[in-house]
């Protein structure tokens, strides 16, 4: 499952939020299922892997033996100590030469992240991901963590209707919104009314992660669901409901709530910018394939402010760059950004030409930021 997620990435680079199903067998010899949320581990993924633990039951923090405790380790480790979720460690490349495991659980121990090897409780596995070494032990320590820590906490009722969480939204260009939904308790039907963050609509279809139709999604499984009326967030909740009247209410709510922040944010940011007269600004139009990945982007881009300019994402949303983002770029002054897309139209390409807005894309996220750290 990993080499089908890295072969589909720009560069083998991880560059999106995937999820997938296994099945193993426990020490009983019961058969058990595991749903895994795999999240990019470059550095500028923070807002990715932070929503992923805010909705997994169990974390592996994944080393690799070679490289030891990275910028990105030591981010995993403080979303792991403020969500308080219980975890364990995979100690990677095992295989390759210059790995040295021992060397990165004693590194693990100065973050406070001690392995039983150390005298600690946190159980660990050494595995090679690419020669299928150690994952058998892996899923097991998996199955040992959710046994002792989740048997008491985590319970879900498959009759009643679904609650989930957006892991990831795009709009297709064939499908029209697609939303990759984990179920959470309660099991969705196709064929049944749900409302994500601010959008709506009813359940057409849904996708597995090889593919398949499915024609339900019971608790603890990732599908990408088709019928919404447009992309959620990444992160929104999802839930189904009795009718299309109560999945709407709620959708229009949420929408109105969010419409109604970003006006007060936009309005008092402005005023405050005009008196003060002295900030310029780098204003930025985020485009991206995913909901997930935009995201990811803002949270890069953020970063790269100084005392001389204040780099600041203006808008941030999945889908191709449309008329209503030139649009927005001509009258704000910003720069459109684009990662793994393009423009909608021919004619959209034009009306940028015409406006003088300026549009970058991107398939690799370390040269957008160092594209931007040139600016």
């Amino acid at each position: 499952a990993r080499a089908k997620v890295v072969d589909q990435e720009s560069g083998g680079i991880t560059q999106h939020i995937s999820t997938y199903r296994i099945e193993t067998e426990d020490f009983d010899g019961n058969t058990r299922k595991i749903t895994i949320l795999d999240t990019p581990g470059h550095e500028a993924f923070t807002a990715m892997r932070k929503r992923g633990a805010n909705v997994t039951d169990i974390i592996v923090l994944i080393v690799a033996a070679d490289d030891g405790v990275m910028p990105q380790t030591i981010e995993c480790i403080k979303h792991i100590k403020d969500s308080k979720i219980p975890f364990l460690v995979a100690v990677n490349k095992i295989d390759k030469d210059g790995a040295n495991a021992d060397k990165v659980l004693g590194q693990l121990a100065e973050y406070q992240i001690i392995t039983e090897e150390y005298g600690g409780t946190v159980e660990c596995a050494r595995i090679s991901a690419l020669k299928n070494e150690g994952i058998d032990d892996l899923l097991m320590k998996v199955m040992l963590v959710a046994d002792a820590e989740l048997a008491e906490t985590i319970k879900s009722n498959p009759n009643r209707l679904a609650i989930g969480t957006v892991i990831e939204a795009e709009l297709s260009r064939s499908k029209g919104p697609l939303a990759t939904v984990l179920v959470q308790n309660g099991t969705l039907r196709i064929g049944d009314y749900i409302a994500a963050g601010g959008v709506w609509g009813r359940v057409k279809a849904m996708i597995d992660e090889t593919g398949a139709s499915v024609p339900t999604a019971a608790p603890s499984t990732a599908v990408t669901v088709l019928g919404l009326s447009g992309v959620p967030k990444a992160g929104d909740s999802c839930r189904a409901y009795k009718n299309i009247k109560e999945a709407r209410n709620f959708a229009e709510d949420q929408a109105q709530e969010d419409l109604d922040a970003k006006r007060f944010r936009g309005i008092y940011n402005f005023a405050s910018e005009i008196k003060e007269g002295q900030v310029k600004e780098l204003r930025i139009i985020i485009k991206a394939d995913v909901q997930g990945s935009a995201e990811a982007i803002s949270h890069e881009i953020n970063k790269l402010s100084s005392e001389e300019v204040l780099v600041k994402p203006i808008s941030i949303a999945s889908g191709s760059i449309t008329s209503n983002d030139i649009m927005l770029a001509e009258q704000t002054g910003a720069v459109v950004v684009g990662f793994h897309v393009g423009v909608d139209t021919a004619s959209t390409a034009k009306q940028a030409e015409k406006a003088k807005v300026t549009i970058k894309s991107y398939e690799v996220i370390y040269k957008l930021t160092e594209d931007l750290e040139r600016v």
